[in-house]
């Protein structure tokens, strides 16, 4: 079932240009950035309620995405946790050893992680 979770307004800051294929047709669409995507999905898997598959696999696409990210732009990762609601921080911030346990084999990822959540 599908659930409202809040901070869309988060993602929508900036976004981006994209285009969806369908049906022979292309279709222009706006994304959100990359890390905004992230850090909402981080916070995405605090709020699922009776779904700990879901939850587990917003946490999954963040740290895979996180970890590219972090690699090849880790600023826009920090501008992007910058920007991050308090609120949406406070829920996001108690996940640091886990996100880095999880994010071990990828420590740009965990150097992020750890600058951004342990303050």
């Amino acid at each position: 079932m599908a659930q409202a979770i809040p901070y869309y307004d988060y993602l929508l800051v900036d976004t981006e240009r994209g285009a969806m294929l369908a049906g022979g047709h292309c279709i222009p669409l706006r994304l959100p950035q990359a890390a905004r995507l992230i850090w909402h999905k981080f916070y995405a898997s605090t709020q699922r309620r009776g779904s700990t598959e879901k939850a587990a696999k917003d946490m999954q696409q963040a740290l895979v995405l996180g970890a590219v990210l972090a690699e090849n732009d880790s600023f826009e990762l920090k501008d992007a946790f910058a920007a991050v609601p308090k609120p949406m921080q406070a829920r996001i911030k108690p996940l640091l050893t886990l996100l880095a346990g999880k994010a071990e084999a990828h420590p740009a990822l965990v150097e992020v992680l750890y600058q951004c959540l342990g303050s």
